[in-house]
Formats: structure tokens, sequence, C-alpha cells
């Protein structure tokens, strides 16, 4: 027989590892199981019912109703979609986006003098990473890859 296997670094792991192939051994040559401790005899067990062929096989329609199970989940999703977006929520939901824009709105409003100011600083400072070619073309392939990601066709 080669063994081309190499020994495990943890002594505690080779000796369960020398215990399962030895009864793997002794379930392949038909040894009697008489000597064997509680733990070749799991090992002995175990390697019999891998031996073995499932005693269960698939049905016959067994892909044609993974199929439908899996078109059945799918309707189910979009219809939970669907209910989730009835005319109320719609209309709660364009509430929700106008009072969120009337509230960006009152705050640059009342502190925009200092948020401008702040964001154009950094607008400037960010302006002199600009002058490098290297930058300029990192952008570039940014852009063009997001920009990419909105021609994209959408799966359904």
């Amino acid at each position: 027989m080669n063994d081309t296997t190499k020994p495990l670094a943890n002594p505690a792991h080779e000796g369960e590892w020398q215990a399962q192939e030895r009864a793997v051994l002794a379930e392949r040559t038909h040894a009697a199981a008489d000597a064997d401790d509680a733990r070749s005899r799991e090992y002995r067990l175990i390697a019999r019912a891998l031996s073995e062929a499932p005693a269960d096989t698939l049905p016959e329609d067994f892909a044609a109703s993974v199929a439908q199970r899996a078109l059945a989940d799918q309707r189910a999703a979009v219809s939970d979609v669907e209910s989730f977006t009835s005319p109320f929520e719609r209309r709660l939901l364009q509430l929700l986006v106008a009072v969120f824009g009337v509230a960006i709105g009152a705050v640059v409003v009342l502190l925009g003098g200092e948020t401008l100011q702040s964001i154009g600083s950094s607008i400037l400072a960010m302006s002199a990473y600009a002058k490098n070619p290297w930058v300029l073309a990192l952008a570039a392939c940014l852009a063009l890859s997001a920009g990419g990601q909105l021609w994209r066709p959408r799966e359904r």
C-alpha cells in the first residue's frame, strides 16, 4: 500500500487518524471486531456506513419539484414587494423624502455660510491633488466604472 500522507503536527490528532485508518482497514478486510475498543467500533461503524450506497434515492420528479418550489418562492417574493408598495406607502415615502429635503434645506440656510465655506476649502485642498496626472487617471477610471454600472441591464 502506497501511503504518501504526511504525519499530523499534533500527536493527539495523529492518534485519531491512525485509529480511523485501522478501523477502515479492519472493515475492508472483515476482521473480527471482538478485540476492538469503543472508539474502533464507532470508526468501523462509520466506515461501514460510508462504504454502502445510500438507502434513499431521489424521487424521479425531484428536479421538477425543486424548480417548482423555487418558482413559487420567487413569485412569493415578488408579491411581497408588490404588497409593500401600496399607494398609501408610496405617498408616505414621498412625504418623508419631502420632509427630509426641507430639513436639509433648513440646515443649509441656517448653517450655510460655515458649511459652504468648509466645503469650498475642502474642494480647494483636493484640487492640489488634481494636478497629478495619476490622480486624474484614477478619477477617470472610477467615473467610467460607475457610469458603466448605470447603463448595464438590470436583472429582474
